[in-house]
């Protein structure tokens, strides 16, 4: 998967534009929204996810988050349970008739094989 900031997002559009395809409005990955879809070689297909939230930050050469994107290989990745899960009773608001419970879990990413990922880092303007 691909993480851009908008800026981002729209100068590869333009780098891109032969392998560029807009995603459809319901398309999912992993459970997150696409939005576009870089075509790769031999049918490979780069889901490309736009954090709109970073386009709020700056995109200087200082490696702002308006600048960057980060190219993830998620086969790379896994899910790591840090605590076993722990049943927690009576969660419920003092006024609520009924009883309430949740489960309590700590868990993390491990990212392992780094030379698998990368960062694009300093776009500023699209086109240039």
């Amino acid at each position: 998967m691909f993480f851009v900031a908008p800026k981002v997002c729209q100068a590869i559009s333009h780098l891109l534009s032969a392998n560029w395809v807009r995603a459809q409005p319901d398309e999912r990955v992993y459970g997150a929204k696409v939005d576009a879809v870089i075509s790769g070689a031999f049918g490979a297909q780069i889901p490309v996810i736009v954090k709109q939230q970073w386009g709020a930050y700056g995109t200087g050469t200082t490696g702002q988050y308006g600048s960057l994107g980060f190219l993830v290989d998620l086969s790379s990745v896994r899910q790591a349970t840090m605590q076993a899960p722990v049943r927690l009773s009576n969660r419920q608001a003092n006024d609520l008739d009924g009883i309430e419970e949740e489960y309590l879990c700590e868990e993390t990413l491990v990212v392992a094989q780094e030379s698998h990922h990368a960062i694009l880092k300093n776009v500023t303007a699209a086109g240039t």
